[in-house]
């Protein structure tokens, strides 16, 4: 394989870290629940903690980059970069709090979807306990 060919295979740093990470931190939660948020603390701190998780997501997304970039990625994605990189140990108690992390957020969407359904849809109100 020549490396013109390998250059086009890999995503790189924007396109393999940086985009998604943004797209996910921009997702259900942030524009579902931006309303709530600015109206229970205010727009000064709504706009502070949205620079503060942005900041937050950029430097984690530069510390991925750089550790991805010294070896090829394997099945396991940011767990295998993580345990080749740091240790087994290490990477072991970060891959549970990436899975419970992936929960939360499959859990989050979820009531985002079904919360914009709702509102989308009055006729099928989804009720728990009638």
């Amino acid at each position: 394989m020549s490396s013109s060919s390998a250059k086009k295979d890999s995503f790189g740093m924007l396109q393999g870290v940086l985009i998604p990470n943004i797209t996910m931190m921009f997702g259900v939660i942030l524009f579902l629940r931006v309303g709530v948020i600015t109206a229970s603390a205010g727009l000064g701190q709504m706009l502070a903690a949205i620079a503060l998780s942005l900041v937050i997501m950029i430097l984690t997304s530069f510390s991925i980059g750089a550790l991805a970039t010294n070896m090829r990625v394997g099945d396991g994605g940011v767990y295998f970069i993580i345990s080749r990189t740091l240790g087994v140990e290490i990477g072991g108690a970060i891959g549970m709090a990436i899975f419970f992390a992936q929960l939360i957020t499959i859990a989050l969407t979820l009531s985002g979807f079904g919360l914009s359904f709702c509102e989308l849809f009055p006729q099928f109100s989804i009720t728990a306990v009638e």
